[in-house]
């Protein structure tokens, strides 16, 4: 019940902030706070019940590698968004460290190929910025449905 839930819930925040993101090019960042916060209540319930699917290791890995995000976005001057990362560091919570990485590079596949097709037909050029949470929220759909999340 508590992994329906956590997959749910994650999918709903996804959703949400890839609608927000295409609309205003930014993310809700106290949302995905907030939606950090339950997802620690989860793995803590699921924890306790001995039912997660990773350990408190992959939890802090999934974490870090949404933190490395919030680095690059720093060093990068915010080429990539510091609420991508921040909303990076959530999904490690839910999905642990290897699922998170998986999500990632998927989504950067799709937006790669999305950015090539746009750029092909001359509706974008090189220095064009492009929402990545709606290719987060697609990626993580395509988990879903082919089996392939376990929270």
């Amino acid at each position: 019940m508590l992994h329906l839930l956590s997959v749910s819930f994650l999918a709903g925040l996804l959703g949400i902030c890839a609608f927000y993101d295409i609309k205003n090019h930014i993310v809700p960042v106290g949302l995905i706070l907030l939606g950090g916060i339950i997802g620690l209540i989860l793995f803590v319930l699921q924890y306790v019940d001995g039912r997660t699917a990773f350990g408190i290791g992959s939890l802090l890995g999934g974490m870090a590698f949404g933190g490395s995000f919030c680095l690059l976005s720093k060093i990068t001057k915010e080429k990539i968004g510091i609420g991508d990362g921040i909303l990076l560091v959530t999904s490690g919570i839910f999905l642990g460290f290897y699922q998170n990485i998986c999500m990632t590079l998927y989504a950067f596949f799709l937006v790669a190929f999305y950015s090539a097709i746009l750029l092909l037909i001359k509706k974008v050029n090189s220095k064009t910025e492009l929402p990545f949470v709606p290719f987060l929220f697609l990626t993580f759909s395509g988990m879903i449905l082919s089996g392939g999340v376990i929270v």
